[in-house]
C-alpha cells in the first residue's frame, strides 16, 4: 500500500489528498494524538483482531507497551522509526517540515498465536488538515497482500538504499546503525540529523530538477564521510539525512561547510543554509531515540543564525516544551480573539503632527495579562506561524479603517508589517487587494513595511512585489533599515517609497558616539542623493530630536512622540485635524548648508571662514576648578572688545556675578554629558567699565586632555536686547499708561496686537499676560462693548486714512466686573513696516 502511496504523493500532474487517499483505504486503526498532553484516542477501531492496547494511558505508554510485548523482535528497529512524540510536536508546529510518517512491521494477533503484517501512517500539519499539537495514526493489514508475492515476505518496501542519494533508507539504516554500535561499542557514538531550512522553498523556486540534484550531491558528501570516518549515512525523505559518526567537532563542521558549499552554487543561498542537529546515544543504546534527539536539537537552530550546528541537551528539551506550550496558547489565543494590534503615529518633526501610523500585533488575554511581542513574534517565525498572525493584524487593521471612515473621521495611513516568510508563503497583493475590496478601501490608506533582510536574500522579487503594490497605490516602507544586512549601495537597486532607519543609529555611547554621528551622516545623505525621504525609529529624548533636526531629517516616529496606542486612544487624536499633517512624507531634494563644504582651505580664505562661522573660542574647565580661554578667532576678539582682554582669559568666571558662574559650569556638564547638541545658556559678564554685556553661548565638550576638560565655544552679543528688555520692563512698572501696537491687514477682521507695556494692571484687575492673552484671542472686546468696537475700528482707519491720531472715550469692564472710563488715543505709525498704529489706553 505504501509504495503506492509514495507514488501518488509525488505525481508530477498534481498529487492526490494524503487525508482523503488514507481515509478511502481498508482501515484497521484510527486514532488521534493530542501532542501537547501525551494522550490519544481511537477515532475508529476494528474490535478483537489485535487487542485493547492501554487505552487509559498516554500514547507515549502506548508505544511503549506495544513494543515490548507485540512487536516482533525482528521488527522493532522499524517500529522504533515511527517519530516520538517530541518529533511529531515539532513537525505538527513547524510548516516546513515533513508532514506524514510511515513504517511496515509485524504485531501479534488479539489471541497472541501469530502475528500480522502491518503498516503504519502518521500525519500532522495544517496541510492534512490537523491542527498544531495533534496527529492522526492510521493502522493497516497487509498480510494478504504480502503473502501472494512470490511467496516471501518483502523486508522493506523501499529495498536497501535509495536511488537518488545512494544512502540506505531509514529502516535499513537504523538496522545498519545498531549493528555497527553492537560490533564497536563506544560513547563516542552520535547521530547527526541534517536537513536544508526552508527546502520547500526550494523545490518551489529551483524545481524539481535542481531540488533532485542537491539532494544526490548531499548524498555523496554523506557517502564520502562514511569512508572517511567510519561512518553510515541514511535517507529519510524530502530533505530528511541521518549519519551515525563517531563525534568528533571538526568532523561535522567539514560536512557542513561541503553541504553549504553545494547550495551556494546556486545564485540565492542564505536562506536554505544546512542545519544540523547532533544527539549521542544514550545508555539504552535506540538509535532511533538520539534521532528523535538530534532533530529536536536541530529545531533549536535560530533562523539567520550562524550557528548552524547544535547539540542537543537537557535544556534544549525544556526550552522546546515551553515553546510549543506557547504555540498551543497562541492557537487558543487566535480563536478566541485575544490578538489585536497598536498603532503608533508617525510625525513630521519640526510640527510633531502626525502624517501616519504603524500597526503593531499585541497578545491581550481576557484576563488583561498582556503577552511581549518578543515572547512570542520569534517563535512564531520560526515554525511558520508568524503568517497567520500577520494575516489576522492585516485585516484588523483594514476593518478599524472602514469603522472610522464609517464614523466620519478621515483616518491617515497605517502601515502593515511583512516578514520574510510572509513573502515566500503567500501572495501578498493578492491577499491585500482582497481586504482592500472586502472593506472598501483605497490603496493610499495602507502602507507596507517590509525587513530589509527580505530585499537581501532576492532583490529581484522583492522588487516585483513591491512594484505590485504600488500599482495598488499602497506604499512600500524599507523597514530596520541597517539593522544587519544592508549596505548603502544596495539603495540604489531596490524599489521603496521610505526607507526607515533603524533606532539602533541613535544609541551612540561614549566609546564609539563620533563614529555612530559619522554613519547615520551617511545613510542620510545617501538617501538624500537616492532622492528616498527617511523616517528615523526609536527617538527617544529632546537630544535626538535636536540632532536629528540639525541633520535634516524630517520625519519620526518614538516615544518622544507616541508610544504605541490601543486603536480607541488613536482614533480620538485623529477627530482633530489640528494634530495631523495630510501631506504626509514628502521629499524635498534642496541642497542642505553642509559646514563641512566650507572648510576647504584652497577656495575660502581664513576671514571668510571667520565671517561665517562667527565668534569662536576653546575653553578649558582645569583641575583647579577655573575656567580659562585657550584659543579664539578675530570675531571673538573683536565682539568681547576689552583693552585688558588677555589679562581676561584666565579665571573668566571671577568676572560674572555672583550667581552666574553656577550657571555657567551647569552648562558646561550639560554639554559633556549631551555629546550631540551640547548646551546653551544665556550668561553675563562684567566690562572693565563696570557695565553688563551678555552672551548667548553655546557650548560643545571636546574632550579630556592633559590641560583639562576642553570645549568649543560660540558667543553672541546679545547686550542691546537685554538692555532694551530690560528698560521695557522699567516702562511696564512705572507707566501709568498701557501701550498696544497694532497691525491690521487686508482683512478688516483681521489684527495682530503686540502689549507693550500695562501700567493700568492695577486698575483694570488684568496681568500684562492675561490682556495680551485676551488681545489675542478678541475676547477684550467683550469688555468694551459691540458699539464700542465697532466705533475703535472706524476710527482706526480714519487715523489712518487720514495719518492723524484720533482719541475716543471708552467705558471698560475690570476683572472684577467694575466699569472704569478710558481714553483712547490712536496713533497712525508710518515708519515702521511691521506695525500701523501705536494704541495708548489711560484713565479718563
Amino acid at each position: 500500500m505504501l509504495s503506492e502511496l509514495l507514488h501518488l504523493l509525488n505525481k508530477e500532474e498534481g498529487p492526490i489528498s494524503l487525508v482523503d487517499f488514507l481515509e478511502a483505504s481498508p482501515v484497521d486503526i484510527i486514532g488521534e494524538i493530542n501532542l501537547v498532553n501525551d494522550t490519544f484516542k481511537y477515532v475508529y477501531h476494528i474490535d478483537a483482531k489485535y487487542g485493547d492496547y492501554n487505552l487509559e494511558q498516554s500514547y507515549s505508554a502506548l508505544r511503549s507497551f506495544i513494543l515490548q510485548n507485540v512487536v516482533h523482535p525482528d521488527d522493532v528497529e522499524a517500529y522504533l522509526s515511527l517519530p516520538s512524540v517530541e518529533v511529531l510536536r515539532v513537525a505538527s508546529f513547524n510548516s516546513n517540515h515533513k508532514n506524514y510518517f510511515f513504517s511496515r512491521y509485524r504485531i501479534k494477533e488479539a489471541n497472541y498465536d501469530d502475528y500480522r503484517d502491518i503498516e503504519e501512517v502518521i500525519i500532522v500539519g495544517k496541510d492534512n488538515y490537523l491542527e498544531p499539537g495533534v496527529a492522526r495514526f492510521y493502522v493497516y493489514d497487509v498480510t494478504y497482500s504480502l503473502s501472494v508475492k512470490q511467496g516471501k515476505r518483502v523486508s522493506t518496501i523501499f529495498g536497501d538504499k535509495n536511488k537518488l542519494t545512494g544512502l540506505l533508507e531509514k529502516y535499513q539504516f537504523l538496522l545498519h546503525a545498531h549493528k555497527k554500535i553492537d560490533d564497536d561499542p563506544s560513547p563516542d557514538w552520535c547521530i547527526a540529523s541534517i536537513d536544508l531550512d526552508h527546502f520547500k522553498l526550494f523545490d518551489s523556486w529551483y524545481g524539481r530538477t535542481a531540488s533532485d540534484y542537491l539532494l544526490s550531491r548531499i548524498g555523496e558528501v554523506l557517502k564520502g564521510a562514511e569512508s572517511t570516518y567510519d561512518a553510515i549515512g541514511g535517507y529519510f525523505g524530502h530533505d530528511d539525512f541521518a549519519l551515525l559518526i563517531r563525534y568528533d567537532e571538526k568532523a561535522i563542521q567539514s560536512i557542513y561547510e561541503q553541504i553549504e558549499a553545494l547550495i551556494t552554487t546556486f545564485d540565492i543561498s542564505f536562506g536554505f543554509l544546512p542545519i544540523i542537529g547532533v544527539a549521542f546515544m544514550d545508555e539504552k543504546g535506540i538509535v532511533a531515540d538520539a534521532y528523535d534527539k538530534a532533530l529536536i536539537a536541530a529545531d533549536r537552530v535560530e533562523a539567520n543564525s550562524r550557528k548552524r550546528i547544535q547539540l542537543f541537551s537537557d535544556e534544549i528539551y525544556v526550552e522546546a516544551e515551553k515553546e510549543f506550550s506557547l504555540l498551543n496558547e497562541f492557537l487558543k489565543a487566535m480563536k478566541n480573539d485575544e490578538i489585536t494590534f497598536y498603532l503608533q503615529p508617525q510625525c513630521r518633526l519640526s510640527t510633531s503632527k502626525i502624517i501616519a501610523a504603524e500597526s503593531l500585533c499585541r497578545w491581550v488575554k481576557k484576563d488583561g495579562t498582556f503577552i511581549p511581542p518578543n515572547d512570542f513574534i520569534p517563535i512564531l517565525e520560526k515554525y511558520g506561524f508568524i503568517t497567520d498572525l500577520d494575516k489576522c493584524v492585516w485585516e484588523k487593521v483594514c476593518k478599524f479603517l472602514r469603522e472610522t471612515i464609517d464614523k466620519g473621521i478621515t483616518p491617515v495611513p497605517i502601515s502593515l508589517n511583512v516578514s520574510r516568510i510572509d513573502i515566500y508563503a503567500i501572495d501578498i497583493p493578492a491577499f491585500l487587494k482582497s481586504l482592500l475590496e472586502k472593506y472598501r478601501l483605497d490603496g493610499h490608506l495602507l502602507e507596507v513595511e517590509i525587513t530589509e533582510s527580505a530585499y537581501v536574500d532576492n532583490v529581484e522579487k522583492i522588487n516585483a512585489l513591491v512594484q505590485e503594490l504600488m500599482d495598488m497605490d499602497i506604499k512600500v516602507l524599507m523597514d530596520d533599515f541597517g539593522s544587519g544586512y544592508s549596505s548603502l549601495n544596495m539603495l540604489s537597486s531596490v524599489k521603496v517609497d521610505v526607507v526607515k532607519i533603524d533606532a539602533q543609529f541613535l544609541n551612540f555611547k561614549d566609546s564609539n558616539y563620533e563614529k555612530g554621528i559619522h554613519v547615520l551622516e551617511s545613510v542620510v545623505n545617501m538617501t538624500k542623493v537616492l532622492s528616498i525621504p527617511i523616517i528615523m525609529e526609536g527617538v527617544e529624548n529632546d537630544e535626538q530630536v535636536k540632532f536629528l533636526f540639525g541633520l535634516g531629517c524630517r520625519y519620526v516616529q518614538g516615544f518622544h512622540f507616541y508610544r504605541p496606542m490601543p486603536v480607541d486612544k488613536f482614533e480620538k487624536l485623529i477627530k482633530y485635524e489640528s494634530n495631523l499633517d495630510r501631506r504626509g512624507v514628502i521629499f524635498k531634494n534642496n541642497e542642505q548648508f553642509r559646514l563641512k563644504d566650507f572648510l576647504d582651505g584652497n577656495v575660502y580664505s581664513d576671514s571668510m571662514l571667520n565671517s561665517i562661522i562667527g565668534p569662536v573660542g576653546i575653553y578649558v574647565w582645569d583641575s583647579n576648578d577655573k575656567i580659562n580661554i585657550v584659543r579664539y578667532n578675530t570675531q571673538f576678539y573683536n565682539s568681547v572688545a576689552e583693552q585688558n582682554f588677555n589679562e581676561r582669559l584666565s579665571d573668566i568666571a571671577q568676572y560674572m556675578p555672583k550667581d552666574d558662574p553656577k550657571k555657567f559650569k551647569a552648562a558646561l556638564t550639560k554639554a559633556m554629558n549631551d555629546k550631540l547638541n551640547g548646551s546653551r545658556s544665556i550668561l553675563r559678564f562684567y566690562r572693565s567699565n563696570g557695565f553688563l554685556t551678555s552672551y548667548v553661548m553655546q557650548f560643545y565638550y571636546i574632550g579630556e586632555q592633559a590641560e583639562g576638560r576642553k570645549f568649543y565655544v560660540s558667543i553672541n552679543d546679545i547686550s542691546e536686547i537685554v538692555h532694551l528688555h530690560d528698560e521695557m520692563g522699567l516702562i511696564v512698572d512705572y507707566s501709568s499708561d498701557t501701550i498696544v501696537f497694532l497691525k491690521h491687514y487686508n482683512n478688516n477682521s483681521a489684527f495682530t496686537f503686540h502689549v507693550a507695556c500695562h501700567g493700568l494692571k492695577d486698575a483694570t484687575g488684568l496681568s500684562m499676560e492675561e490682556l495680551q492673552k485676551e488681545f489675542d484671542d478678541g475676547s477684550i472686546f467683550n469688555r468694551v462693548g459691540d458699539t464700542n468696537k465697532i466705533n475703535m475700528m472706524n476710527l482706526a482707519r480714519t487715523s489712518y486714512k487720514e495719518v492723524k491720531s484720533k482719541t475716543i472715550d471708552l467705558p471698560f469692564i475690570t476683572k472684577n466686573g467694575n466699569t472704569i472710563n478710558l481714553i483712547l488715543k490712536i496713533d497712525p505709525v508710518t515708519t515702521s513696516d511691521e506695525w500701523d498704529f501705536i494704541l495708548n489706553y489711560r484713565l479718563a
